[in-house]
């Protein structure tokens, strides 16, 4: 029990105030097992003991510059021999290799803003359009014939699976004519193949076998057809 001081009251040991006279009373000092209680209660878990990876952590001194190297030899050497455990990448024949320098992205063809050589252009490359051939002869409201990256066979209509791009003309050649193509940006050569009525450019008459470079807006004249060439 819990004595008042002023009026000798007894009260319950929790009691902050004497129900007698209303006095404040004196906290009674807990028993010894309710203190060890309450600091059983209260007490941080205990800490787990360090771990071996840790204490070496905390103890072991840093490794010598001949430690470090030796480590970095054996790790090279192991990634050597990981390297030589691998086959060398098999590519198809007439592949294009391409040098690559470190930092710097390899240009291929059908790169965008890279001008590549339309004679470069490997076979297989990405199916790119580069330009039209565009005519109004003899038909006034036009008609054309897109050009796409790589090589085009250029012929009259109808006279093989091998042409690309067809030409309803009775004065074309069968195999009038080639065209290279490289797309973005654009760049086109053309080549004739030997036509019977020739191959004309700007109205200059093109030796077969030799390429001429095109650009945006020439006029070209396969035989009688007269064509506009434009790149895109």
């Amino acid at each position: 029990m819990n004595q008042c001081q002023r009026c000798g009251a007894n009260n319950e040991p929790t009691s902050r105030f004497c129900v007698a006279c209303g006095a404040p009373l004196a906290r009674s000092q807990p028993a010894p097992a309710e203190v060890a209680q309450r600091q059983s209660n209260t007490a941080p878990p205990p800490a787990p003991p360090p771990s071996s990876n840790l204490a070496f952590a905390e103890t072991a001194a840093p490794p010598t510059r001949e430690e470090f190297e030796a480590q970095r030899a054996a790790v090279q050497a192991a990634a050597a021999a990981l390297r030589a455990q691998v086959p060398p990448p098999q590519y198809p024949p007439g592949t294009p290799m391409v040098a690559y320098t470190p930092g710097v992205q390899p240009a291929t063809a059908a790169m965008p803003g890279v001008a590549q050589d339309p004679e470069a252009v490997p076979e297989g490359a990405p199916r790119m359009l580069a330009g039209f051939i565009v005519s109004y002869d003899p038909n006034p409201l036009g008609r054309f014939w897109p050009i796409y990256q790589g090589r085009s066979r250029v012929g009259r209509e109808r006279s093989g699976p091998d042409t690309d791009i067809e030409l309803d003309h009775p004065t074309a050649s069968a195999r009038h004519a080639l065209i290279y193509a490289a797309a973005c940006p654009g760049r086109l050569k053309i080549e004739d193949s030997g036509s019977t009525n020739g191959t004309l450019l700007n109205g200059a008459r093109l030796s077969p076998g030799i390429r001429y470079d095109l650009k945006d807006g020439d006029r070209v004249r396969f035989g009688l057809l007269s064509t506009i060439i434009k790149i895109v």
